[in-house]
């Protein structure tokens, strides 16, 4: 039988497409379960975030199942010259504060209570709206519509309906660049709909356009994409894997900005090592760099891995693992730190943040103060006026709406 997540003898919360269809117990009443998989089992489907099912289910510890490549690149080592980044296998040990004495507290300040409560959205911030698009709820119904978030809850913004509209769906990425909105991809599992199309929004005349391009990535969800700007008015969207109707992917594509507008697609050969496939992982920019973390692998296993994608060349470079994996989780770089809050870690829900020092290669733990956040997968962030903006997501019982603003002070800055 398929694996999820690495063996154990104890039950655990699993996050996919239910395996062993009656075999599992069903935590979420509202999804039937799929038909069983015949054996040998098959490469798992990709589900949007929020249409997730969450299964316990005893697993077998003599068959634990692939695991993640974790040998060095000899052949690239040898042929390595001075300035080049190759990849020697996982960072062994890498500083970070042991379980149970976490570094600087985390401060939550809960920003809106809303009444739009999902998960699979995507949180943005665009020509000063805080704009919260599309998401879906424990039902699996998807939704289509735009909210304007504010500290009195939420605003649905009145977007002029049109053939280029984009359809219903969660598990999707959305961008700002150049003063207007750009969403990719996504998936509505009620309907079986995997997407594949670009449409943009301007905030400001609340109309969507089409902006579909020759020779686009496959259709996906659960990816990630962050906008690398280069100049003035020119940059990269960058799309990394996701889950497609074949499964995970480990595929990295650029959309190309000229002009302030997107002209072309392309896909990526960075040079090195690289990411094993993923979906529910997260990427963010920095500073011309792209930052990727976590995510599960098609066997199953929750990732702790996190890597580091450079322009001119295009290479990827893997850095410290992180303490405890994640999947489902939000991530974003605030200074020179990269900040992870919630998600599956394997197991359960966690409701602590990681964060991850660029400059001196380390990890820490942290606690959120008060503790407000309940745990949760599937929510969205974004940074605004130097925090780290968190909204909505599910957990095992309930949709989540609420804004929070998340706040770190290190010692010594």
């Amino acid at each position: 039988p398929l694996l999820l997540f690495p063996a154990t003898s104890a039950p655990r919360v699993c996050l996919s497409r239910n395996p062993r269809g009656a075999e599992s117990a069903l935590l979420y009443p509202h999804l039937p379960p799929p038909p069983p998989q015949p054996h040998p089992s098959p490469r798992t489907t990709g589900a949007a975030m929020a249409e997730m099912t969450l299964y316990i289910e005893e697993v077998d510890e003599d068959d634990p199942g692939p695991s993640v490549p974790d040998q060095p690149d000899l052949e690239e080592a040898e042929g390595a010259e001075a300035g080049d980044v190759v990849y020697l296998g996982r960072l062994e040990d890498p500083e970070v504060q042991p379980d149970g004495a976490p570094s600087e507290p985390c401060k939550v300040k809960l920003a809106a209570q809303t009444t739009v409560s999902r998960g699979g959205a995507s949180l943005v911030e665009a020509c000063g709206k805080l704009l919260v698009l599309g998401g879906a709820d424990r039902t699996g119904q998807c939704f289509g519509d735009v909210h304007a978030i504010s500290a009195d809850g939420a605003r649905t913004l009145e977007v002029a309906q049109g053939s280029s509209d984009p359809e219903a769906r969660s598990g999707h990425t959305c961008v700002s660049a150049f003063a207007k909105v750009y969403m990719f991809g996504g998936a509505d599992m009620v309907r079986g709909k995997c997407f594949g199309d670009l449409h943009s929004l301007d905030p400001e005349t609340a109309c969507w356009s089409n902006n579909d391009l020759p020779q686009a990535p496959p259709p996906r969800n659960s990816h990630s994409a962050v906008f690398v700007l280069a100049e003035a008015t020119r940059g990269d969207m960058i799309v990394f894997a996701g889950a497609s109707e074949e499964g995970t992917l480990a595929d990295l594509w650029a959309l190309e900005f000229r002009d302030s507008a997107p002209v072309a697609w392309r896909e990526l050969e960075p040079q090195g090592a690289k990411p094993v496939s993923r979906e529910m992982h997260v990427a963010a920019p920095c500073v011309g760099r792209m930052i990727m973390f976590g995510g599960r692998h098609e066997s199953g296993e929750v990732l702790t891995d996190l890597w580091v994608l450079d322009q001119d060349p295009w290479r990827w470079a893997r850095f410290a693992d992180a303490p405890s994996p994640r999947c489902a989780h939000v991530g974003e770089v605030l200074g020179h730190r990269f900040i992870t809050f919630g998600g599956i870690d394997g197991r359960s829900l966690v409701a602590d943040c990681l964060s991850y020092d660029i400059d001196r290669n380390e990890w820490n733990r942290h606690e959120v103060t008060p503790a407000i956040v309940a745990g949760r997968f599937g929510h969205s962030s974004v940074v605004s006026e130097g925090a780290m903006l968190v909204f909505g997501g599910v957990d095992m019982e309930n949709d989540h709406g609420d804004l929070h603003r998340f706040e770190f002070q290190f010692q010594g800055e």
